[in-house]
């Protein structure tokens, strides 16, 4: 999984999950897992560079 805003699902900047089959998700979306997006970001991407406004798109900072 890793957040970019390279992808055709992003909307002007804002950042999306994808997975390795190139599914994406947003900050309110579920993964197939079951686990939250914004949950997974948090507690696995927060080193990354997007993270911050990936959570920030949530209203949370």
């Amino acid at each position: 999984m890793r957040l970019t805003v390279e992808h055709s699902a992003d909307t002007y900047g804002q950042p999306v999950l994808v997975d390795d089959e190139d599914n994406t998700y947003g900050v309110g979306d579920i993964l197939p897992d079951g686990t939250h997006a914004l949950i997974y970001v948090m507690e696995n991407l927060s080193e990354d560079p997007l993270a911050e406004k990936f959570v920030k798109m949530a209203g949370l900072s």
